[in-house]
């Protein structure tokens, strides 16, 4: 996409993300908020057991009237390699939608 006669590309790699500042400061913009947030630990790797790799995703995102708004990196796993009972057990995400929330306790109050 041209703006003002500067062609913004999304990176294909991390190598060619790390050549621009722009792209460095959003990889440590997110790299700050997982470590900031728990999101792993480093431990020893089990024997027989092999890493799930990663990889950088890279995305800019415009205003509605197309004009630069911000980069955004995001670290994704490679999910697709890992073995269900070896590499993970049961996963579930407790999500609710906030309506269901309000049903739950009008119904509540009505009843004491």
């Amino acid at each position: 996409m041209i703006l003002y006669g500067i062609k913004e590309e999304e990176p294909e790699s991390i190598y060619k993300a790390l050549q621009s500042s722009n792209w460095k400061e959003a990889i440590q913009a997110d790299f700050e908020a997982l470590e900031m947030n728990n999101t792993w630990m480093l431990v020893t790797l089990p024997e027989g057991r092999k890493a799930v790799c990663c990889k950088w995703l890279f995305r800019i995102k415009r205003n509605v009237n197309g004009t630069l708004q911000c980069y955004k990196a995001r670290l994704e796993a490679k999910r697709f390699s890992q073995v269900p009972g070896q590499d993970f057990h049961d996963t579930f995400n407790p999500v609710v939608k906030s309506s269901t929330i309000n049903v739950i306790l009008s119904i509540a109050a009505r009843n004491n």
